[in-house]
Order: structure tokens, then sequence, then C-alpha cells
């Protein structure tokens, strides 16, 4: 008796351990979560996606093998949003992976100004845990409590750093990441942040050596427009109406935010214009349109490009490399691959995704 005490404790002890070690998926429904799902995922979107990506990386003048510093990226159910991830997580395959995610809770939980992290060491992989890179415990350090707070109920209970994770893993199977959590800013706090941080950033490359793109990269978690006024909650995101013509409005905002302002030579003057057309300027409701990604993707790219500049003396260009929604591709795959779908999708309810690579 006293032997099966001890053993059964022993079993509760190492459970408690690995769960407070391993971030683990919040959403088992929309995301891949085993090796053969993202496997049937990826072969899937290869074969829809893979000439066209290829076509329009050569109209840039640039080799299917390119490697991406930055990228905008997706986060939405892996059936209706596969083909975009595949567009920009395909040629990013740094050893260090830093995401920039969206934060969903933050602004109902009143956290704001403040980039927000764990301190779990791996997070789940499906090709077994992926480890968090050491750099964030010197960053951390670096950046001060002025600049940060450390909310692990957060970061379990947030999907859109999770949603890249099998697709980075695919590519790079001995990858590391750095996961950082963007909550609502004001342009202020974004400018004064996405500066401290890309200077530690520039510190730790000169230091190790590190090349752009290689060593490590940067990738931002985004969606592009929700948009519709069925299973929202209590809003409805539905400016030009819910039919057809209101569906060709809302992308054609979408695809100008992609490629006349987040694509070609980035200044600050592109951050700029993003928060005017795409924020309020209202904590409590922060979006004229409503991209879930409208502070992961200016914070991202500034901090990156500031990077860039400091150490090679030219900013990024973006690359537009595709644009899709829900509504349009439908489900990518028929075949039951053990995940499904969290949401409708319709002319009421639909959402946008973009993959733009920067160099």
């Amino acid at each position: 008796m006293k032997r099966l005490i001890i053993f059964l404790f022993s079993i509760l002890l190492f459970l408690s351990f690995n769960f407070s070690q391993v971030r683990y998926p919040v959403d088992r429904v929309g995301f891949c979560y085993k090796d053969f799902q993202i496997e049937k995922i990826i072969k899937k979107a290869e074969e829809l996606e893979k000439k066209g990506l290829d076509e329009k990386l050569k109209s840039y003048g640039l080799n299917s093998d390119v490697r991406w510093i930055y990228g905008i990226c997706p986060h939405d159910d892996h059936l209706y949003a596969g083909r975009v991830y595949y567009n920009i997580l395909r040629n990013l395959r740094a050893k260090t992976v830093v995401i920039f995610g969206v934060t969903h809770s933050a602004r109902r939980k009143h956290l704001t100004k403040k980039l927000i992290f764990g301190t779990f060491p791996y997070y789940y992989g499906v090709y077994g845990n992926i480890k968090v890179s050491p750099l964030r415990e010197e960053i951390e350090k670096r950046l001060g409590k002025d600049f940060y707070v450390i909310n692990n109920p957060v970061v379990k209970g947030e999907h859109s750093i999770e949603a890249l994770l099998p697709f980075i893993q695919y590519y790079n199977r001995d990858v590391d990441i750095l996961p950082i959590y963007v909550p609502v800013l004001n342009y202020k706090d974004l400018v004064s942040s996405s500066e401290k941080l890309s200077q530690i950033f520039v510190d730790l490359i000169k230091r190790n050596h590190w090349k752009l793109g290689r060593d490590i990269a940067f990738v931002s978690s985004a969606d592009c427009v929700h948009y519709g006024d069925w299973e929202w909650g209590k809003h409805h995101y539905a400016p030009y109406g819910c039919c057809y013509y209101g569906h060709e409005r809302a992308v054609k905002d979408d695809i100008f935010i992609s490629q006349s302002i987040l694509s070609g030579v980035i200044s600050d003057k592109n951050m700029e214009r993003f928060t005017e057309k795409v924020w309020s300027n209202d904590v409590s409701w922060p979006y004229k349109i409503t991209w879930c990604g409208c502070f992961s993707i200016p914070y991202g790219l500034r901090c990156v490009n500031l990077i860039k500049e400091k150490l090679e003396g030219k900013p990024l260009r973006g690359y537009f490399l595709r644009y899709g929604d829900s509504y349009t591709f439908g489900k990518l795959l028929d075949e039951n691959v053990g995940i499904g779908l969290t949401a409708i999708c319709n002319l009421h309810h639909w959402v946008g995704y973009t993959a733009i690579g920067y160099k």
C-alpha cells in the first residue's frame, strides 16, 4: 500500500511539473495538434498554392527559397486559413522565431500598454515540445517592468501564437520561439516600447553574430477583418451590409491595407497610415476596421524595421504574397483529419487573411 501511494504521488508530481513546464494548446478544434494533421494541411495547401507563390516571388525578383526576416500571418482555423499560412511560413525558417501575438482578452482585463510574457520554458509542438528561447529572460531584465508584465493565465488562454506553431515546426523541427503578446497600445506607447525592444534585439544579434532571416526571424500573428452580423457576440461588424457587395467592399479594404500600407519600403509613415485606417483611438473599442492584429502588426513591423535599419542601414521592404477569406476559400480539406471549424462561414460571418513577407 505504501509503495502504491508513493507511486501515485510520483505520477501526480510528474504531471504537475510537466503541466507547469509546457504551455499546452487551448484550441484543439481549429488547430492541428498531431503531426499527420499538419502534414495533410500543408500537402493540400502546397498543392493549391505552390505554383502561385513561386510565380509571385519570381515577379518580385526573389528566389523560391527566400528567407523572410519578418512576416504577417493569420491565426484563424487551419481548415479556413491554411493556404495563407503556407504562403508566409514556408519561407520563415530561422533558428529562433520571435512571434508577436494578439492578446484577445487584454482589453477586457484592462491589460494595456505593457507587453505580456509567460514563464513556460516550452510550448506544445506536434513534433515534440518547442523550446522557448533563453533570450526571454534577458529581454525581460533589460526591458524593465515599465514595459512588460508576466501573466501566465492570459498566455495559457490565448490562441494567436499557438496557431502558427505547427507550420513553423513543420519547416524547422529544431526551432526555438520567443512569444511576445501585444495588448492594446496607444501610438506613443507603441513607439517607446518598440524602440527599446528593438535596441535590445540589435545588441543580442550583434553579440551572437546572427544573421537576420537565418538565425533569427520575426512574425506578427494577425487576422484581417472580422465581418458580419451573426455570432460576433453583442457586436455587428457589417458596415457595408451582409451581401455580395458588402463582402466585396470589405475585401477591397483589406487588400488596400495589405498592398498599399503594409507593403513596399517601410517607414514610420506606414505605421501611422495603418493606425489611422484601423484604430479608433478608443481603448474600450479600439477598431475602425475590425482587424484582429491591429496592435501586433504595427508593433512588430516597427520593431523589426528599427532592427533592420540599425543593423544594415536600410529599412524593410514588404512583399504582398496572398489574400483570402473564409467565405471565398471555404474548407481546405473534405476528409476527416481530427480537427474542425470553430465558427460558421457565410456572408453574415467571415474572416479575412493576409500574408506579407519582409526582407
